[in-house]
């Protein structure tokens, strides 16, 4: 998968955002490790920062 801010030149910023819970999601019931990048994007990191457990800038 490529990042997330990439995702965005071909998606909506909602869409991203759903389409990172259910990763998440998936990854914690399959109990797998993931680990995802994405630019400082400051919209996208605002919507999506509630699903992970660590972010590392």
């Amino acid at each position: 998968m490529d990042s997330l801010s990439t995702l965005l030149i071909y998606n909506e910023l909602n869409m991203v955002a759903r389409f990172t819970n259910d990763l998440v999601e998936k990854a914690r019931a399959s109990d797998a490790k993931a680990i995802i990048f994405t630019t400082e994007h400051e919209e996208l990191l605002g919507k999506v920062s509630l699903f992970f457990d660590k972010i590392i800038k």
